[in-house]
């Protein structure tokens, strides 16, 4: 189907080409592009968005778990193909307000693109939130969002030290230290 065909770009950093957009008549392929770049023509059956998990300061996530002042968020997302590392297409929300770009560590390049960490430290203070993350992947699928409600007490800290005997097969302890002001 000619119709389907849309314009890709090389990103370097992925090795992957992204969806550029673009439409076509079945004759002309056509599309506005925002910057230079190797494009391709071409189309995707892919219709399934990204898939993203979350953590907090390394350690597992409960929604409504108690965090630091300023949680470190890492987000891990995965797709079929690839996922994309163009700006705007990973959103993080705070609160209902957008966080800012710039907090948003995405690596320079990968080894797999189709599995990317990324890291947020959002500037949240004492009391209830909600943070909001979206991805795109290289074919323009957007995930289901994955919202956590958090609380932040500054008073409150949660080390896990690991557990021992690590294998186990009917047993292990796990070391931690709860802290209170």
């Amino acid at each position: 189907n000619m119709t389907a065909l849309r314009i890709y770009r090389y990103d370097p950093r992925t090795r992957t080409l992204n969806l550029a957009g673009g439409s076509c008549d079945g004759k002309l392929v056509a599309a506005n592009v925002d910057e230079p770049g190797i494009f391709a023509a071409g189309f995707s059956s892919d219709r399934t968005p990204p898939h993203i998990t979350m953590s907090v300061g390394e350690q597992f996530f409960t929604n409504g778990d108690f965090v630091p002042p300023d949680p470190r968020f890492s987000i891990s997302i995965q797709d079929e193909d690839a996922v994309d590392l163009r700006p705007g297409s990973i959103n993080i929300s705070l609160d209902d307000q957008p966080v800012d770009p710039a907090l948003v560590v995405i690596p320079d390049s990968v080894y797999n693109p189709a599995s990317v960490t990324a890291t947020v430290q959002v500037p949240a203070k004492d009391g209830s939130h909600s943070i909001r993350f979206t991805a795109k992947d290289a074919t323009g699928n957007t995930s289901e969002p994955v919202i956590a409600d958090f609380v932040v007490r500054s008073d409150f800290t949660l080390r896990v030290f690991g557990c021992f005997p690590n294998p186990f097969v009917n047993r292990t302890f796990v070391a931690f230290e709860i802290t209170s002001g």
